[in-house]
C-alpha cells in the first residue's frame, strides 16, 4: 500500500509552494479493506482479516493480528477507551480489542446480521451499529447494553453519522425524502 500526501511546505523549492511527501507502508499482498488513522499508528484491515498497526513516521508495522474466527468488516476507536478498537464482523459479533497488548478485552454477541458500519456517537461509551439487514442499534459499549434501535427496509446500512449542532432540519426535509424514497421518514 501507497500513501501519497500532498502538504504545504514553509520551505520552498524552485518556486513552488508544495512539496511530495510519500510514505510506503508494505503488508500482505490482499488489497485493504479498511483503514484507520489512530494516533500515530495507521490501521490497516486486509480482505483476509488480517489487521496491521504501522507507526506513521517510522513506517514500521507494530502489530499484525490474524483472525481466523471472524471477517472484520467495520472498524472504529471508541472515545477515550486508551488504545483500544471496536471491530465489527460479518458473522454480527462485535470485539473490542487493546492494541498495546495485542488481546482481546470483551466480545459483543451481536444482532444476527452481518456489521457494515460502526460509528462513534457523541455520548461517552456509545456507538451506533449498521448491520447488512438494514437495522442500526444505538449500544452502550460499557454495560453491553442497547439502547436504542432503528430500522430501514431498504437495504444493507452503508454509512452513519451524529449531529452535533443543535439544530433541527427544515421541517418538510424528511416529509421531502420519504416521499421519493431516497431518505428515512423520520417524525418527532
Amino acid at each position: 500500500m501507497t500513501l501519497d500526501i500532498l502538504g504545504p511546505s514553509p520551505v520552498t523549492t524552485k518556486g513552488n509552494r508544495y512539496v511530495l511527501l510519500k510514505h510506503v507502508y508494505e503488508g500482505p499482498k490482499e488489497n485493504v479493506l479498511l483503514l484507520l488513522p489512530f494516533g500515530p499508528h495507521l490501521i490497516a484491515v486486509y480482505e483476509d482479516s488480517t489487521l496491521i498497526v504501522w507507526d506513521i513516521k517510522a513506517e514500521e508495522i507494530t502489530a499484525e493480528i490474524p483472525f481466523t474466527n471472524i471477517s472484520i468488516s467495520a472498524i472504529v476507536h471508541p472515545s477515550t477507551y486508551l488504545n483500544k478498537i471496536l471491530l465489527g464482523s460479518l458473522q454480527g459479533c462485535l470485539q473490542l480489542w487493546n492494541l498495546r497488548t495485542n488481546k482481546l478485552i470483551y466480545t459483543f454477541d451481536g444482532w444476527g446480521s452481518p456489521v457494515t458500519v460502526l460509528e462513534q456517537a457523541p455520548a461517552i461509551n456509545v456507538v451506533a451499529v449498521g448491520l447488512e439487514c438494514g437495522d442500526i442499534y444505538i449500544h452502550n459499549l460499557k454495560f453491553d447494553e442497547t439502547l436504542m434501535k432503528f430500522s430501514q427496509d431498504w437495504g444493507a446500512v452503508t454509512g452513519l453519522s451524529f449531529r452535533t449542532d443543535q439544530e433541527d432540519p427544515p421541517s418538510d426535509l424528511f416529509q421531502h425524502t420519504a416521499a421519493e424514497g431516497s431518505g428515512t421518514g423520520l417524525h418527532t
